[in-house]
């Protein structure tokens, strides 16, 4: 898959923006095939820069045991007065519908972080943006951003908001707003 991944870019690298347990993928990419990625968009990521948490791992089990309950979203957002019917816009409640039909919601998710010597290979050579929620769930916030600080060239954006910081008024705004003015400040023209 990864050869095809290469192939596919002409030989030319890409930039990659991650999501949650996308931006772990990303991370895992930089830091295993470094000269495949340009810049790379970290947005609330599990696992890279501080160790999943035990609460959310057990949170998760429950939550693969009843799939239905909106509980379990309600616990990512910082809002608590967030209402999954009412908060949710449609096209994102679809898209949370179709990750549980299709089981991405029992992906594994490896509990310990990047360490050090990962995380400057991944930054190396490229700029790096974190985006992570100050109330973030899966993760804890004050030491992913420590650690993100403690990593030359990457860049931290903490915004007000959980995990799912993609669906929050007014975090989702802001933080799409930065991460398309990051990209096009290292010169992606389009983005998919």
């Amino acid at each position: 898959a990864f050869d095809a991944f290469d192939g596919g870019c002409g030989g030319g690298r890409v930039s990659m923006v991650g999501y949650s347990y996308g931006a772990f993928i990303a991370a895992a990419v930089a830091t295993l095939q470094p000269g495949w990625l340009g810049d790379l968009v970290l947005v609330a990521p599990a696992g890279v820069f501080a160790p999943v948490s035990l609460k959310w791992i057990l949170q998760a089990v429950g939550h693969m045991i009843y799939p239905g309950d909106k509980w379990f979203m309600k616990s990512m957002v910082a809002d608590a007065n967030w209402v999954y019917e009412r908060d949710l816009k449609l096209e994102h409640r679809e898209h949370v519908e179709l990750l549980t039909r299709v089981g991405a919601t029992k992906l594994s998710v490896n509990s310990d972080e990047f360490t050090h010597d990962q995380l400057v290979t991944m930054a190396t050579g490229r700029r790096v943006l974190l985006v992570i929620g100050d109330k973030e769930t899966v993760t804890s916030p004050e030491l992913a951003v420590s650690k993100a600080k403690s990593v030359p060239g990457v860049r931290v954006s903490v915004k007000h908001a959980g995990h799912m910081l993609l669906v929050e008024s007014p975090a989702r705004e802001e933080a799409e707003t930065e991460i398309v003015a990051f990209l096009q400040e290292g010169g992606v023209t389009h983005t998919h």
